[in-house]
């Protein structure tokens, strides 16, 4: 489940996760155009295990029915989960674009952190420093109207063969999966945190949950990948604000100076 914050407003309880900041739902009424500087995603997730179990045995050697073919091609299903983080924060801010469409008037441009920048951030995401206020600092750093932030905690890759014997369907929530041994679908789950920080240091938009793919021959990990990412924006853009107006009444509202 997911915490939406507004105005101080909470709506509902938040997600675990294993830092120390409580990361979840957290957005702003303010609209942000015109060029977003989109820096490197930082990753916290330790190195992805080779997992060996299967469904009639604790180890994939034990099973009288493997061969060496299927034990490689675990080994190769779990070294491609290290592309997954490049390739996320490679197709994310293309599909926040694509679900903001025309209603958006900003452009995304790839630029990288200033000198030690992604330092303070992940140091404020491991719990030792406060999260909005290292976002901030940062941002105000950066050129453009806004900095988008990504970080990646964790990244787990599921063996669909250890659920079921072949020919079984896996129900997930990227789809059903039929179990096929020559294949080796993973289920591939990513807790994927990301931030729109504004160049005065408002964190207008800040959001962290987990989400599904598949890992297979049909999907590779650019393609699972990109479809990760358009679940990410999916649930993003339903907060990013765009209405220009929504500046003009803020600005409304703030006190006119005396004399």
């Amino acid at each position: 489940m997911s915490r939406w914050v507004l105005m101080a407003v909470v709506l509902g309880a938040g997600c675990a996760t294993r830092t120390a900041p409580e990361l979840s739902w957290h957005f702003e009424a303010r609209a942000t155009h015109g060029e977003i500087q989109v820096v490197p995603m930082i990753e916290l997730q330790e190195a992805p295990e080779l997992d060996l179990h299967v469904y009639v045995s604790e180890d994939i050697r034990l099973d009288p029915n493997t061969n060496a073919e299927r034990y490689d091609l675990r080994k190769f299903r779990t070294e491609q989960l290290s592309d997954f983080p490049f390739h996320v924060a490679l197709s994310l801010p293309g599909a926040v674009n694509g679900e903001l469409g025309m209603n958006w008037k900003g452009q995304f441009r790839t630029a990288k952190y200033p000198v030690a920048g992604n330092k303070k951030v992940k140091a404020a995401l491991e719990g030792k420093a406060d999260l909005d206020q290292a976002l901030g600092d940062v941002a105000r750093r950066m050129s453009g109207q806004a900095t988008l932030f990504t970080w990646l905690q964790d990244i787990d890759g599921h063996p669909i063969t250890r659920d079921g014997p072949p020919g079984y369907v896996k129900e997930t929530a990227w789809g059903p999966v039929v179990i096929t041994l020559a294949e080796e679908p993973y289920l591939v789950t990513m807790q994927v945190g990301i931030a729109l920080v504004t160049k005065d240091g408002e964190v207008v938009l800040r959001y962290e949950d987990s989400y599904e793919t598949v890992l297979s021959n049909h999907l590779d990990p650019e393609a699972a990948s990109a479809d990760l990412a358009r679940s990410i924006a999916a649930e993003v853009t339903k907060v990013w604000a765009c209405d220009p107006e929504l500046d003009d009444a803020l600005l409304a509202k703030k006190p006119k100076p005396e004399g």
